[in-house]
């Protein structure tokens, strides 16, 4: 037999400290809804909101949200300024800001705005409205500490500024200082703290000041200037936070105590920078300093630190605490510089955590607890992974740790420790994961180790061990991944139980979780996924109780984590399924998972605590089951738990009762009969309405008696309504709604209804608290809220809204009198209707019965799935009415030539094949005779497979049709010999039409050339015919003249008149001479080419300058005021000289047409040219009479004019249309609008 070597024991780390109850510390930062990270002051007002002052806006607090407020320069009734020093709650619950720079600011809740006041400035001074601090001194006062105005009054009820009535030097003195803080105490003595001037302490009664102030070389004077708050506790003591140290002032010896940082003292403060103080109900003494929070005990003599460590997730969010409020829900709140908030219990946690804090000796090795034991002495001992073996002392609170060093083989074999057992007093069997089994002796300070020796079968069955347990015969039985070892300590040999898959009697796995001895001596080994065994020591045999998925009267899973005995002598079994009571007598299992209220179905241990109850720890904390009731209660974080997650093997119920469970960080310490399940009813405060998901705001004062406008609003904070009333408009609204319990959000249920509408109550989670309606129909509701912590009953607390939905205009009682007036009428219009439809119907009947019979058709109706047709009007051989028919009947009437065709044509259309049925054939006459009937026919309705279930057509007769068709299509044959012999005649006079065309074309040709040589000879035979009258008349008095000659009869008067009529005939002759050669340039014109000019660049501005001028000069008749818009930049390549003459015509033409009427200063023409990229557009418009709609319409053809036998011939037009269309390649367009005047739109192109 191997006997494992001994060792002297080494201890290679011995750390002793004291050990404090953690606190954990929740924390909030801007990611959570903070406008700032800077929380300058914290209070709670009367209605439970949490009200945060950062140096960049106010926040509100509800538990889940914050609501921010911040300044809104467009908006007076925001915050007049961003900077909050102070918050402040009056006797009247009003809540008061002190802002740097803005003032006095009060908050309205009714509205949620605020008012804004101010003192008179005497002087520059940019913080001269900074206030600091506020107190009420009295009901009617509220006392302001500020920067530069030294302590200003204002009147609640006046709502004015006065200064502190004191003596003149004194009110002069305190003007001239940066007050910081002030505290009236208990004997109205003011205290009054500056910037860097020292105390002053102003006594009422005397109206004297007594000014407190450093002095170096008197250790009991203040110890520092530089005051940052005063603060008074219970027992009257006044304590002043300064940046250099604490004071409290000794009133006896009219000095100050000192309290500073002392790092030679860990009981000292932390660091001398302190900006807060604030008391519990405890009396201890909180104080926000620049190293983190210090706690300063009811004796005032010793300082605990709590700080940032980064490895501890719950620990302190900074160490620059600003500020600190103690909530009367027992909740400490922490303002940071640039941390956020932060809060934790005051009260003491009903779970005590034990854990590791790198930044602070009084912490564990490790925080994976796997194993607790408390020896014979009543010490608890803890098995670590990594931190070795524990040693806590209970009443000393300190820890001894052993720990492994792998250069020294005298410590333990691995700091991965797992299970510990006593051999004797001082004398510890400890056992690892990975390193084998010690025997530790802490008096001789020796180890022994034993190990697994796979050449020795008196060593250990394995050196990974999981449990350990001391049975009453002093055996050692040693639970390990790979079996069971029983350790005889007398005659030093292992015994070894395996599983044996031959031997139901034998272990039933080898992996062992735990191990523990019943009241019956039964030895209880759980397994993990071997289920539970039991094991008689007499027999030496075990009992299985293994999952048996057909049993329900079986453990629940076969991954037993531990098992424990009640004082009943039940068996209660952790699983990862679930919990097991197992009442050994009747071999009956009672399951509970969490439809009975598990948090978690994966239980790690379970234990009866001194209140009768069980209690286990989970993955997702501890729970506790009444066997009364079999009422279980979660625990959460909020109670102190050191995480959701616990670990197998560390239970222990100690001999005083205390209950210790172990997780993955660290260890939860707790006294059952401590624990008081006292009901707490929670009431919910309806925080904001949602309109369409979008918050509902507040109306102001002012706006309350106005009507309602096209935005829905609330008349003040939806906390403060007594009811609701909503249109219906108003179709989807949510509620959203808070505790206001600061202590465990995650921890509460909730639940609403709408009474009279919601027949039960909806719950929903702390995620969303939201309770939504859409479209409420019009009535009267109530909307219930309540809340209840997931470990109690509801409460009676009910929280109540009452709200009023109004109908729409369509749907109030006069509308509805109006509906049912319609609805009446309209079913007498409609009962009247159905009455003459049914005379029409009948008529129609009849009409269609005499149709029949007079167009002699027959109707038939054929339901095919009932197998019967019916008749009307029968010209066949058919009966009229109903009669059974199928397809076969028609074999019996129908022309065997035509039979196949008949039923191919009805299957196809019975089967959707065809769209309706439409077939001539032959069949029997009422005498029995073959005659040519037609049937039409339609399926009116089809079965789910698209087969005809039902046909209605007719049938008529066309035999007499038929034979005149075969009649006509002999016809036909002749008509088509006709039609070939016709055919060639039709070509032949196709031939001579189209030489006919070609002819009408030249003669069209011709018609044109006539009219417009018709056009030239008639406006040329007018002054031709002139002349030839004129020479005519001059021949004529020139052979007069010659025979008065002759005759000698000639006398100087008839000469002179002779002469007079020559020369009137020779104007005439010359007048009308000029006139035709005037008509020859025109007819020329029209035939003008722009061959003989050529393209250029043309700048179009200064083109139309020229045309400008050469109008003015041009226009004899009369001066029209022409106005040119033209880009200056705008060029074109075109002919600039024929562009010139275009419009100098147009021009010409509305001076000479269109103002007859108009004097000459009315004549106004705009020329309105447009870049259009590749074309340019130029508007011509005139303000002169206009034309007709016909000469609009032909006035562009030759010889069209409005002065018709004037000098206008009619060919400005004309000549303008033939340059614009042929010269210039572009188009022209004329309008006269109906007001007068012209317009022509000219579009040439570019290039």
């Amino acid at each position: 037999m191997g006997i494992p070597y001994r060792f002297s024991l080494i201890l290679l780390l011995f750390c002793s400290w004291q050990v404090s109850a953690n606190i954990r510390f929740t924390a909030y930062d801007i990611e959570d809804g903070l406008s700032q990270n800077t929380i300058n002051t914290i209070i709670q007002d009367k209605y439970g909101f949490m009200w945060f002052g950062s140096q960049d806006g106010l926040n509100r607090f509800d538990g889940f949200e914050f609501e921010t407020f911040l300044r809104n320069k467009n908006d007076k009734n925001t915050l007049s300024n961003e900077y909050v020093n102070q918050l402040f709650i009056d006797l009247q619950g009003t809540l008061w800001i002190a802002t740097r720079g803005g003032g006095l600011n009060r908050f309205n809740y009714e509205t949620e705005t605020f008012d804004h006041f101010v003192y008179d400035k005497a002087g520059n001074n940019d913080n001269y409205y900074d206030i600091k601090q506020i107190i009420q001194a009295n009901p009617n006062e509220l006392w302001l500490a500020t920067h530069s105005a030294g302590i200003q009054v204002f009147n609640l009820h006046k709502q004015t500024f006065s200064t502190l009535p004191l003596k003149h030097t004194n009110s002069l003195f305190l003007s001239q200082r940066n007050i910081t803080c002030l505290t009236l105490d208990t004997n109205n003595n003011l205290w009054l703290g500056s910037a860097v001037d020292g105390l002053f302490k102003y006594t009422v009664a005397t109206q004297t000041i007594e000014i407190f102030s450093h002095n170096e070389q008197d250790s009991n004077s203040l110890s520092d200037n530089q005051i940052t708050t005063i603060y008074q506790d219970k027992s009257n003591d006044i304590w002043v936070a300064t940046l250099n140290g604490l004071n409290r002032y000794q009133a006896k010896s009219n000095d100050f105590q000192r309290y500073m940082h002392n790092e030679k003292d860990k009981n000292s403060l932390s660091h001398n920078v302190i900006r807060d103080i604030k008391e519990d109900p405890q009396q201890v003494l909180w104080l926000a300093t620049s190293a983190g929070l210090n706690k300063l005990n009811k004796n005032r003599d010793s300082f605990y630190h709590y700080q940032n460590s980064p490895t501890v997730k719950d620990s302190l969010s900074g160490n620059v605490v600003y500020s600190l409020y103690p909530a009367s829900d027992g909740i400490m709140w922490i303002g940071f510089f640039a941390r956020g908030i932060n809060k934790f219990y005051l009260t003491p946690r009903l779970f005590q955590h034990i854990y590791k804090d790198d930044n602070s000796p009084n912490s564990l090795q490790s925080n994976e607890i796997w194993g607790v034991f408390e020896d014979s002495k009543g010490e608890i001992w803890l098995a670590t992974d990594g931190g070795g073996l524990n040693h806590y002392d209970k009443k000393s609170q300190k820890v001894k740790t052993y720990l492994h060093d792998k250069l020294n083989k005298n410590t333990i074999s691995s700091n991965r420790v797992w299970a510990i057992a006593e051999e004797e007093p001082g004398v510890l069997w400890v056992a690892t994961y990975d390193a084998g089994l010690n025997l530790i002796d802490t008096r001789t300070n020796k180890v022994e180790h034993f190990m697994h020796q796979s050449d020795n079968d008196n060593s250990l069955i394995d050196n990974q061990i999981v449990a350990l347990y001391k049975d009453k015969e002093q055996n050692l039985w040693i639970g390990t991944k790979n079996g069971l070892d029983k350790f005889n300590i007398a005659s030093q040999k292992f015994t070894h139980f395996s599983n044996n898959i031959n031997d139901k009697s034998s272990l039933s796995f080898n992996f062992i979780l735990s191990i523990f001895e019943d009241s019956r001596g039964l030895l209880w080994v759980s397994t993990y996924g071997g289920g539970l065994n039991s094991y008689d020591k007499k027999t030496q045999k075990f009992t299985r109780y293994q999952h048996d998925p057909d049993n329900d009267n079986s453990i629940i899973n076969n991954v037993v984590m531990s098992a424990s005995e009640d004082n009943e002598g039940n068996i209660w079994i952790a699983t990862v399924n679930g919990l097991n009571k197992l009442d050994f007598s009747e071999q009956k299992f009672t399951l509970f998972n969490k439809q009975d209220g598990l948090a978690n179905e994966t239980i790690y241990s379970v234990l009866e605590g001194n209140d009768n109850a069980l209690w286990f720890s989970s993955n997702r904390g501890i729970s506790r089951l009444d066997p009364k009731d079999n009422a279980i209660t979660n625990f959460s974080l909020a109670d102190g738990l050191q995480s959701y997650e616990f670990n197998s093997g560390a239970f222990l119920k100690s001999s005083s009762g205390e209950i210790y469970f172990g997780g993955i960080n660290g260890l939860n310490i707790f006294n059952p009969r401590y624990f008081n399940q006292q009901q707490q009813d929670l009431a919910l405060t309806i925080t904001k309405v949602r309109l369409f998901n979008q918050t509902i705001t507040i109306k102001n004062i002012a706006d309350r008696n106005q009507p309602q406008n096209h935005e829905f609003q609330l008349n003040k904070a939806i906390y403060l309504l007594d009811e609701l009333t909503l249109s219906h408009k108003e179709s989807l609204i949510s509620f959203e709604f808070s505790t206001l319990d600061f202590s465990e959000a995650n921890n509460i249920n909730f639940e609403y209804k709408l009474d009279n509408w919601d027949k039960n109550w909806i719950k929903t989670s702390h995620k969303s608290r939201l309770a939504t309606y859409t479209n409420i129909p019009p009535g009267s509701y109530t909307l219930m809220l309540r809340a209840k912590h997931q470990n109690q009953q509801w409460g009676s607390k009910v929280t109540r809204l009452p709200i009023t939905v109004k109908p729409a205009p369509w749907l109030s009682w006069w509308a509805y009198s109006l509906y049912i007036l319609t609805i009446t009428v309209l079913t007498s219009l409609f009962f009247y209707h159905r009455y003459q439809a049914f005379l029409f119907i009948k008529e129609n009947e009849e009409r269609l019965t005499l149709s029949l019979w007079g167009s002699n058709s027959e109707l038939w109706d054929w339901h095919i799935s009932q197998n019967y047709i019916f008749r009307l009007n029968s010209i066949t051989n058919n009966k009229n009415g109903k009669q059974q028919f199928n397809l076969e009947n028609l074999k019996e009437t129908t022309h065997p030539d035509d039979i196949n065709e008949v039923i191919s044509a009805f299957s196809h259309h019975r089967s959707n094949k065809s769209a309706d049925l439409d077939i001539t054939y032959r069949r029997q006459d009422t005498k029995e005779q073959w005659r040519w009937y037609r049937s039409r026919a339609k399926a009116v309705s089809r079965d789910e497979q698209g087969n005809a279930d039902r046909i209605v057509g007719t049938i008529e007769d066309i035999n007499q049709l038929v034979e005149a068709q075969n009649q006509l299509q002999d016809l036909n044959v002749e008509l088509e010999l006709r039609v070939q012999a016709r055919t060639v005649e039709l070509s032949d006079t196709l031939a001579r039409l189209t030489t006919t065309q070609e002819q009408l074309v030249e003669s069209e040709k011709m018609a044109s050339l006539v009219n417009l040589v018709t056009g030239v000879a008639h406006e040329l035979n007018t002054p031709l015919g002139v002349i030839l009258t004129a020479t005519s008349q001059l021949e004529h008095k020139q052979i007069q003249l010659s025979e008065k000659i002759a005759k000698k009869t000639l006398s100087s008067q008839l000469l002179i008149e002779h002469n007079k009529q020559s020369d009137a005939c020779i104007r005439l002759i010359n007048g009308n001479i000029k006139k035709s050669i005037n008509l020859v340039d025109n007819f020329k014109a029209l035939s003008y080419s722009s061959q003989n000019e050529a393209r250029k660049t043309i700048a179009l501005s200064l083109l139309f300058e020229n045309i400008v001028k050469d109008c003015s000069i041009r226009t004899k008749t009369k001066a029209a005021f022409i106005t040119i818009h033209c880009p200056k930049q705008l060029n074109i390549v075109s002919y600039p000289q024929m562009i010139k003459e275009v419009f100098n015509q147009l021009v010409e033409n509305s001076c000479l047409h269109a103002f007859e009427d108009i004097l000459a200063n009315q004549v106004e023409i705009e020329i309105t040219i447009t870049d259009k990229t590749d074309e340019i557009h130029l508007l011509y418009q005139d303000n002169g009479e206009g034309l007709s709609d016909d000469l609009v319409g032909n006035i562009f053809d030759p010889f069209s004019t409005t002065k018709r036998g004037s000098d206008c011939i009619g060919l400005g037009m004309p000549i303008v249309y033939n340059q614009v269309m042929h010269s210039l390649l572009g188009t022209i367009k004329l309008t006269s609008p109906n007001n007068g005047g012209i317009e022509i739109i000219i579009i040439l192109p570019k290039k």
